[in-house]
């Protein structure tokens, strides 16, 4: 991940996973094990996901807001008489590119081992939804 940055690295991991996925093992044994790696590098790469999204949401809402959800910060009568023109899409897309998720991440990944991920992934897509 560092040597290739983030978005490489999850290209080369899901390409990675595919082949392990893909790859015809006469010994159960052995399809067993790259079943299990398999699985064990997905939920990696979900960790990974998760903190990016994240660090990227707590960008777009410039971490320390009142606001809770893109739609507040849209709906704030401030923000509308700034800039008429704002386009939220566009604002996203460029926090994504300077959140410094790619830094964050390599940063932070060692520190959130055995959190319960899944209960993380529910609370940003319960914010990202509404």
């Amino acid at each position: 991940m560092e040597r290739r940055g983030l978005d490489f690295w999850k290209t080369d991991i899901n390409c990675l996973v595919k082949s392990m996925t893909d790859a015809y093992e006469r010994d159960f044994s052995t399809r067993d094990k790259l079943d299990i790696i398999c699985e064990t590098i997905t939920e990696f790469v979900e960790r990974v996901f998760v903190l990016e999204l994240a660090v990227w949401r707590a960008s777009c809402l410039q971490f320390d807001t009142k606001y809770a959800t893109m739609q507040e910060v849209l709906d704030c009568e401030s923000a509308k008489s700034l800039d008429s023109a704002f386009d939220a899409h566009a604002y996203k897309v460029d926090r994504r590119v300077r959140s410094g998720a790619d830094a964050i991440v390599r940063e932070v990944i060692p520190f959130i081992e055995n959190e319960p991920v899944e209960e993380i992934i529910a609370k940003l897509k319960a914010a990202y939804y509404h």
